[in-house]
């Protein structure tokens, strides 16, 4: 019977990609959920955040704070 052991090799880092893999489901942001969930956690904000710029410069039109962001995100024609 052959006797299977270990071999490891301290300059070789073939695990950590692996290990890299692992940690996704800790999260980047520290919430306790896997990463994919915090991404679409932050595309959520991002689309709801357009949603109330537009809302509001569609209600506000004569804002000159809300005119300002407007251009600046490309939501105003000029």
């Amino acid at each position: 019977m052959y006797d299977v052991g270990s071999f490891s090799s301290e300059g070789s880092s073939t695990s950590d990609g692996f290990a890299a893999l692992a940690n996704l489901n800790d999260g980047f942001l520290g919430t306790g959920y896997s990463s994919s969930v915090e991404l679409s956690f932050i595309a959520m904000v991002l689309i709801f955040g357009y949603v109330a710029i537009t809302s509001v410069r569609y209600f506000l039109p004569e804002t000159r704070f809300l005119n300002t962001v407007a251009e600046a995100l490309g939501l105003r024609d000029s």
